[in-house]
């Protein structure tokens, strides 16, 4: 997917869910255009402040366990392996079989250079700070440009259909988002409980804690997010303890366990519902088809894209249901009753 329409349709999708707020602060604060230029310019830059002070910290540990790895594996993971399979895979040996060159799929290349990917994040804060600025304008206009090509007729039907799509993606991003940040609590905390207790030192960052942050937004993923993030998660711990605490893996897949189950029990019947009211096979279809086409962006629509066509399709549906009723009552026949006698 071309980069220009990635930023656009990201752009878009950060536009609906920020909408609400800019319309809150507008009627309280400030003007649109002021509060828009707030969540789009100062908001971020505060939030990326905070992270420039966090993440070199958590880099740093990174940095050390891959540097720190190879040894490692050779005189803890590999004798481990040797005893219970009987093969030698030292470190020598998967460097020299690893094809490096043709892991692109694990790499992420959407930008070439910084300079390219500054320009597209001014590109990108720009256009989500114009369709912020001019939200409910472009709605209207989309809405009166449908009333003008169709028949006068059809509009309180357009009104209706525009409502339960908006409703429905309404609920579903801004649950989705609720939903991941609930969870980005619950990982973060719990994954760095794990590195206190096998580390046994006391301290408020790190790296556990940013993975567990990762792994609750990586809910926005459909069905492959959090076991991903899990993943992540043991190869954390196989980095920084090896073999030695087997504990520690039962207790990232305990973790995961109970965050998927109170998500799909509690969070998500409870805050989003049932936006997407088609059988799980289709989810899964659309979130392969989003991924084909368009990769993770591709996979962050899936849902919405879905929600759309799952609204549309049950209204229509519903639509036909109810003017095939009219023509039957319109074209009964009622049987004659013979009189008696």
């Amino acid at each position: 997917m071309p980069k220009f329409v990635v930023l656009v349709l990201i752009a878009t999708l950060l536009a609906y869910v920020l909408s609400p707020l800019v319309k809150w602060a507008e009627g309280r604060v400030c003007s649109r255009s002021l509060s828009s230029f707030i969540f789009t310019f100062v908001i971020p830059t505060v939030v990326l402040e905070w992270l420039i002070t966090v993440i070199p910290t958590i880099f740093n540990s990174l940095q050390i366990l891959i540097i720190n790895f190879p040894q490692a594996y050779d005189h803890k993971i590999a004798p481990y392996l040797n005893q219970h399979t009987g093969l030698t895979l030292d470190w020598a040996w998967l460097s020299a079989h690893i094809p490096y060159d043709k892991m692109e799929v694990l790499q992420f290349q959407l930008f070439g250079n910084i300079f390219e990917f500054i320009m597209y994040a001014l590109l990108f804060i720009i256009i989500a700070f114009i369709l912020l600025r001019d939200w409910e304008e472009i709605v209207l206009e989309i809405r009166q440009l449908l009333h003008d090509t169709t028949p006068d007729r059809w509009n309180p039907e357009i009104d209706n259909l525009f409502n339960q799509i908006g409703h429905a993606i309404s609920r579903l991003i801004r649950g989705q988002l609720e939903v991941s940040t609930i969870l980005a609590v619950y990982y973060g905390i719990a994954f760095h409980l794990i590195a206190l207790l096998a580390e046994g030192e006391l301290h408020f960052v790190s790296a556990w804690m940013f993975v567990g942050i990762l792994t609750g937004y990586l809910n926005l993923l459909p069905y492959i997010g959090v076991p991903l993030g899990g993943v992540l998660a043991s190869l954390l711990g196989i980095m920084s303890f090896q073999l030695e605490a087997l504990w520690i893996y039962a207790a990232i897949f305990l973790i995961v366990g109970i965050g998927v189950t109170v998500d799909h029990k509690l969070l998500t019947p409870r805050i989003i519902g049932r936006s997407v009211k088609v059988h799980e096979i289709f989810v899964y279809f659309a979130v392969y088809l989003g991924a084909a086409l368009g990769g993770v962006v591709g996979v962050l629509l899936a849902l919405p894209a879905m929600t759309v066509v799952s609204v549309c399709g049950r209204y229509f549906y519903h639509h036909w249901l109810t003017h095939r009723d009219e023509e039957r009552k319109q074209y009964q026949v009622y049987p004659k009753i013979p009189s008696k006698g």
